[in-house]
């Protein structure tokens, strides 16, 4: 009976000291694109981690690798940190859309679509 009281006063204590600690909260932001993508860098761990599924500092050395190894660079529109963000999403959720902090994003018109490409 001594060891089973035991356990349950270590499993109090556990508890008791996750509750306690400051709490940060989450899925508050409104911004997208870059901005959206800067609050996450710089805010809660745990949202960036499982936006992006890694870590930040990983995901700032596989930024920094792709520019030395891959070429990766800014576009017009987009930062190289903002394209690597999006590919992590996109590969993260397996989805092609609608990606948390983008509002829409509109399909090129001069771009061909894959139909087109491979009826050709």
């Amino acid at each position: 009976m001594g060891a089973m009281s035991s356990s349950f006063a270590v499993a109090a204590i556990a508890m008791t000291a996750g509750m306690s600690q400051d709490k940060v909260p989450m899925h508050t932001s409104i911004l997208t694109g870059r901005g959206w993508l800067e609050e996450l860098l710089n805010g809660h761990h745990s949202r960036f981690h499982r936006s992006m599924g890694m870590e930040r500092h990983v995901f700032k050395k596989l930024v920094h690798s792709l520019r030395l190894h891959c070429q990766l660079g800014p576009t017009k529109h987009l930062t190289d940190e903002e394209q690597v963000a999006i590919f992590l999403c996109i590969a993260k959720t397996g989805l092609g859309g609608p990606w948390p902090g983008v509002k829409e994003l509109s399909p090129v018109a001069s771009a061909p679509s894959m139909s087109s490409a491979i009826s050709s």
